[in-house]
């Protein structure tokens, strides 16, 4: 598949248009331009010229410098957007999942899932009654599904769930994607799992984890004994996943306030502080369950290894995150744990780089940098002990990927 280019960009914000003249009306439609008009108009242009052409490229932040133009607009309309989004629910559209369906089905026919080879991703919902109202989609080689059991599942976790923002939609080609790369590192066949959360609404822990409790459940439910279980997910969706991570070893409280310092990231300290008052709306609570709402501020290191896969864990951040000092904190206390952990800290990246870097980058190489990343690491992780890699008849890897060097 291509890159996500400007003629999308466009068809993007179309298909959304039309979906909020549909829900909301035309005089809310045009209350939303009427609102946002001073940022499109004079905040952004003014923002993109005296950061990036008026200020010398010395002086410019480091994610400044190795940002495209497209990539740091669309940094600075986060910033914006999620202050906006907190009291204008009329804009949520943008993040809705209809919206991203109907346009990678576009994409997909106007490329002809160039790329993508039979990869092919369907909606899911749950018909038996422990899994009721599970929804989600499902990834997976469309040749092989039927033919073969799965060698690894993963359970992915997007961002924003709770928040009223973020859905598996979004991430379906990304997702795809990684399924193809998981195929090339040598696995016979690999699925992936992506849950859907409510969008209308912020929604307060822990009623996100019971949908990510169901949704392991409902995986372990349909795996072979020798399948392996990857849980993965980026920004809130990655939190999440080292609370399911506890939940299964210990199914708190020690309330760690560690002040957040500014960085070149869209995430700013109001921007976390108006989320965690929505996301946790029982103080007293908060204090009792404090590691399973926080656990990267648990230090209990008997706990985390307890917690942590037999396999290990994969971190992946950027330098100019707001949380980036916690995140190096949160894997130094797991290498004093003992666990297996590799670390990919990017340089110059903002908060959730990989999806970033998958709307933004203009090189197809440079888009599809974290996949490629995260499939070598799982490859790495587990195909030495999966069944199907010593099968008379497995495909041998045909992509080795090289994750010792560099990367920026």
């Amino acid at each position: 598949m291509q890159t996500f280019g400007h003629r999308d960009l466009i068809l993007y914000f179309l298909i959304a248009s039309v979906f909020v003249l549909k829900d909301h009306g035309v005089q809310q439609y045009l209350k939303l331009l009427v609102q946002n008009s001073c940022f499109l108009c004079i905040q952004l242009p003014f923002a993109f010229l005296s950061k990036r052409y008026l200020n010398a490229f010395p002086y410019q932040s480091n994610f400044s410098q190795r940002a495209t133009d497209f990539e740091f607009i669309v940094v600075e309309v986060l910033k914006y957007g999620f202050r906006f989004l907190q009291h204008h629910h009329v804009a949520k559209v943008f993040f809705d999942g209809r919206v991203f369906e109907i346009l990678n089905r576009i994409r997909g026919l106007r490329e002809y899932n160039d790329g993508l080879g039979d990869v092919v991703h369907t909606n899911f919902k749950s018909e038996q009654e422990e899994t009721e109202d599970l929804k989600g989609i499902w990834i997976y080689s469309k040749s092989r599904v039927n033919t073969q059991p799965h060698d690894v599942l993963v359970l992915y976790i997007h961002g924003g769930p709770g928040f009223g923002m973020g859905n598996a939609h979004m991430y379906s080609e990304y997702l795809s994607i990684f399924t193809l790369n998981l195929l090339e590192q040598g696995f016979n066949n690999p699925g992936i799992f992506a849950p859907e959360f409510p969008l209308d609404r912020f929604d307060s822990y822990p009623h996100q984890m019971c949908t990510i409790l169901r949704s392991y459940e409902y995986l372990i439910s349909i795996s072979p004994p020798a399948t392996h279980i990857v849980v993965a997910g980026d920004s809130t969706g990655a939190t999440l996943a080292l609370s399911l991570l506890l939940n299964l070893a210990k199914p708190s409280p020690n309330d760690t306030n560690i002040p957040l310092t500014g960085k070149d990231d869209y995430l700013t300290v109001p921007i976390v502080k108006a989320w965690g008052n929505e996301y946790i709306d029982d103080t007293d609570q908060f204090h009792a369950e404090v590691n399973y709402y926080d656990p990267g501020q648990l230090r209990d290191k008997e706990w985390w290894a307890k917690a942590s896969p037999v396999y290990g864990l994969l971190v992946s951040y950027g330098t100019e995150e707001l949380l980036e000092a916690d995140t190096t904190s949160f894997t130094n206390t797991l290498k004093e744990a003992g666990v297996k952990v590799r670390v990919d800290r990017q340089n110059a990246q903002v908060h959730n780089w990989a999806i970033l870097n998958f709307y933004t980058e203009r090189l197809i190489d440079h888009r599809e940098e974290s996949l490629q990343i995260y499939a070598a690491v799982v490859s790495r992780m587990l195909l030495w002990n999966t069944n199907s890699y010593f099968s008379p008849d497995a495909k041998h890897p045909t992509r080795i990927i090289t994750i010792d060097e560099d990367h920026t």
